[in-house]
């Protein structure tokens, strides 16, 4: 499965195993788990590019718990410091594109905020 974590696309196996110190993660209930992956963004704000291990795992724990979503911003809003994040539901063939874009070594973040964050219907 595909997953938009911010502006990088996550390829997600179907056997993915929680990292060292995540395995009571899956374990939270459905309105614990935003608040808990931004408390960890908070800590590692591109944790999709510093931890890929703990980020597909996210993805695919964020995949469970909102089913048809499949992409995700984690983000500090500048004007109040704090920390936002959004659940979207995204076209899939969209996500396949970038992934495609991604994965043949193009930048795709211009197009991730022009396709996908600008107009995304957002889940909570």
């Amino acid at each position: 499965m595909l997953f938009l974590l911010n502006t990088d696309v996550i390829s997600v196996p179907a056997d993915v195993s929680p990292p060292e110190g995540f395995e009571a993660f899956r374990r939270l209930p459905k309105d614990a788990v935003i608040p808990t992956v931004k408390a960890i963004f908070e800590e590692h704000p591109r944790l999709e590019r510093e931890r890929p291990e703990v980020a597909i795992w996210l993805c695919s724990v964020l995949l469970e718990t909102f089913p048809g979503a499949c992409a995700a911003l984690f983000y500090r809003d500048l004007n109040t410091d704090r920390f936002i994040a959004c659940v979207a539901d995204v076209p899939i063939h969209l996500v396949a594109r970038l992934w495609r874009f991604q994965r043949d070594g193009l930048e795709i973040t211009d197009e991730v905020y022009r396709m996908i964050w600008s107009r995304a219907k957002f889940l909570g």
